[in-house]
C-alpha cells in the first residue's frame, strides 16, 4: 500500500485562525529554521528562515519514491482554514508536522483536527523531541513522534505504515554526511 505524505510547517495565528494583530500591527511567526520560535511584527520585513529539516525530509522521501508534498503555511501566510482546505485536497495518509514550544498549543489544536479527518499525525521538532513522553501521554491521538533529525526516520515511518507496523516514537537517526542527502526541496511555494 503506497501512502501519501504531507510534511508541514503549520500556520500559527490566533485561536480564531486569523492573523494575529497587536496595536494594529500584524505579527508573524518564525518556527522552522530557527532555534527558538518567536513572533515579530510583519512590518519588519518578509524574511523567513528556510525550513531545512522539512526541506531535507521532503527531498529525501521524494528520492526514495514516496508521494510527498511540502507545505510551509507560515511563509504562505495560510489561515488555519486555508491550511485545512489544502490538506483536504491533498488527502494525505500521514502528516509530519514541525512543532515548537512557542506554538505548541496551536500545533496540538491543528494536529487534532487533522486526526479527526482520519489522518495519521506525526510530530517532530525540538519541542516534540524533548517532550515526546508527555505528548504521547496527553494526546493519544498523535500517531508517533520523530525525535531529532527525521529524514531517515520519516522513511522508516512510511515503510512501517505500509507494512501495518506501528511505533509510538522513532529515536534519533543522525545524518552524519549531508552530502549523501539530496538538496533540500524547493518549489515556487517555498522561499
Amino acid at each position: 500500500m503506497a501512502i501519501r505524505v504531507a510534511i508541514v510547517n503549520m500556520p500559527c495565528h490566533s485561536w480564531e485562525g486569523e492573523p494575529y494583530q497587536k496595536d494594529s500591527v500584524l505579527w508573524t511567526w518564525r518556527r522552522s529554521g530557527s532555534r527558538w520560535s518567536h513572533s515579530i511584527p510583519d512590518s519588519l520585513g518578509g524574511y523567513h528562515q528556510y525550513p531545512f529539516m522539512i526541506g531535507y525530509a521532503t527531498s529525501y522521501l521524494l528520492a526514495c519514491g514516496i508521494d510527498v508534498q511540502m507545505i510551509d503555511s507560515i511563509v504562505a501566510r495560510h489561515t488555519h482554514k486555508q491550511f485545512l482546505s489544502i490538506i483536504e485536497k491533498i488527502n494525505p495518509d500521514l502528516v509530519i508536522a514541525e512543532t515548537s514550544a512557542g506554538t505548541y498549543e496551536n500545533d496540538v489544536r491543528i494536529g487534532k483536527q487533522l486526526h479527526e479527518f482520519g489522518i495519521r499525525v506525526a510530530f517532530t521538532g525540538n519541542y516534540a523531541t524533548v517532550n515526546y513522553k508527555d505528548i504521547l501521554t496527553n494526546h493519544p491521538w498523535v500517531y508517533t513522534i520523530l525525535r531529532g533529525e527525521y529524514e531517515h526516520n520519516s522513511l522508516k515511518l512510511v515503510k512501517d505504515i505500509e507494512n501495518n507496523a506501528t511505533n509510538k516514537f522513532y529515536d534519533y537517526d543522525l545524518v552524519t554526511d549531508l552530502d549523501l542527502l539530496p538538496h533540500p526541496y524547493r518549489d515556487d511555494n517555498t522561499i
